[in-house]
């Protein structure tokens, strides 16, 4: 099983707050194929027994390595995109992002941009109050 970012427990308080409920920890998406691969995402969370959402959270906690935990945080957000646009059932996948690391990534416009053409959905956390801020799709 993969490793949990630090702040996941933050993330899945304030996504319930805003009444989401917490289906898997740890979802396996398979990539098919000859390798057939399995990846995890951290969370599958459902809302109103309808609408189904893959969550990856990244807490950016160590400042000296935010560029290599965003380069992970966006190949790993695409790979999932990617599968699970191959079922039938393909549920969004949803970056879950801290507040402020959020705002230190979008100082940069290359950032911001590559935000827009990679077409990332985010949910931006305030880890303090456990509370989402806001959703950006």
């Amino acid at each position: 099983m993969p490793a949990s970012d630090s702040c996941e427990p933050q993330v899945i308080n304030a996504l319930a707050k805003a009444g989401w409920h917490l289906l898997k920890r740890h979802y396996a998406i398979r990539l098919g194929g000859a390798s057939r691969g399995i990846v995890f995402a951290d969370l599958l969370i459902e809302k109103n027994n309808q609408l189904v959402i893959v969550v990856e959270i990244k807490c950016f906690a160590d400042v000296h390595i935010l560029m290599d935990d965003l380069y992970h945080a966006i190949g790993q957000y695409i790979i999932y995109q990617n599968a699970l646009a191959l079922k039938p059932s393909s549920e969004p996948v949803v970056l879950a992002l801290p507040e402020n690391a959020y705002h230190q990534l979008m100082a940069s416009s290359a950032i911001q941009n590559t935000f827009q053409n990679a077409k990332i959905k985010v949910v931006i956390i305030d880890l303090i109050r456990e509370e989402v801020v806001q959703w950006i799709s």
